[in-house]
């Protein structure tokens, strides 16, 4: 994955969402969409896949992940999202999560850039903390809080090759 470009990954993950919506839907017939406002067609749901990776803030001193681009319902901009479902791939060092989001929870606006681009979801670990396991670990708690509509779909993690050290550990 880290040698793929940005967009190479982004379509990569959004392949893998996709998989990961099929599987959780077999019944649902599953369609490319002829918009770029959504990904595919499950039955009558347009679903829309982002994909972000875990980064470091130098300025912010955190770790966080940053979803962007997404075309949430807006007050005198857009009077409805432009999918029904979002699906967030977090790509991290421990492997990549797949979330259906709830289209409210850590979602901001863009700025004058909000009508043009979309909104963005941005979701911080513990400022000060540079250890990216302990940031992971807090970004994946409040994405699992039981105080928003957000549901980890999966966890696919990175095999660990014979030899390798990742120095994570």
């Amino acid at each position: 994955m880290a040698d793929l470009s940005s967009k190479a990954r982004g379509d990569c993950l959004g392949a893998l969402a996709r998989a990961v919506d099929s599987m959780f839907h077999p019944a649902g017939m599953v369609k490319d969409a002829n918009s770029g406002a959504f990904a595919w067609l499950r039955g009558g749901a347009r679903i829309k896949s982002k994909s972000a990776q875990l980064c470091w803030s130098r300025s912010e001193k955190c770790w966080y992940i940053c979803f962007v681009d997404i075309k949430l319902q807006a007050f005198g901009i857009r009077e409805m999202a432009t999918f029904d479902e979002l699906l967030l791939a977090l790509y991290t060092p421990r492997g990549l999560f797949i979330y259906k989001h709830d289209l409210e929870f850590a979602a901001s606006t863009n700025g004058v850039r909000t009508a043009t681009s979309g909104h963005r979801v941005t979701i911080r670990g513990p400022k000060g903390e540079e250890n990216w396991q302990v940031a992971l670990e807090a970004i994946l708690t409040m994405l699992d809080a039981e105080s928003n509509g957000c549901k980890r779909l999966a966890f696919v993690p990175f095999r660990r090759l014979k030899g390798w050290d990742g120095g994570d550990e």
